[in-house]
């Protein structure tokens, strides 16, 4: 009995890809062609990608001010952090990927602003109240789970 004779003879209808802690899909196939309307969610660390969620604003890059009295040198070299930052932020940061689990679900939230009120009103808390947001934390992260 040879090893390809317990192998089945049809194809898998789907494969699940998963790389380390960085990017996890599920991509169906169908006649050997990927499936157009699936969608390829992009999964950073959960800790990042729940704070880029519970965020009010849409995170950005650091950088660095220069002031008009700074030097050429100075200046390129802040620029040179700058970029340096930026490239960072791009390859790690869920903000900055359009297809991360948080910012599919901050594109939903904000596209259905009816739906999902108590996110909205979360977010302009601790905008506007963040004491009152830190001291309610717990609980709107019990009610997260159990919706």
């Amino acid at each position: 009995m040879s090893a390809d004779s317990c192998l089945p003879e049809t194809r898998p209808q789907a494969c699940h890809i998963s790389l380390p802690k960085v990017y996890t899909a599920h991509i169906s196939l169908f006649d050997n062609r990927l499936m157009i309307e699936k969608v390829i969610i992009r999964i950073h660390a959960w800790e990042a990608e729940l704070k880029c969620f519970m965020s009010p604003e849409t995170q950005a890059a650091k950088t660095m001010e220069v002031t008009d009295k700074a030097t050429a040198t100075r200046k390129r070299l802040v620029g040179m952090m700058n970029q340096h930052y930026q490239a960072r932020f791009d390859e790690h940061s869920p903000a900055a990927d359009p297809r991360s689990l948080s910012s599919q679900l901050r594109r939903m939230v904000e596209s259905e602003r009816q739906t999902h009120a108590n996110i909205i009103a979360a977010w302009e808390m601790c905008t506007n109240d963040l004491v009152t947001y830190r001291v309610n934390l717990t609980d709107y992260k019990r009610e997260a789970r159990e919706a």
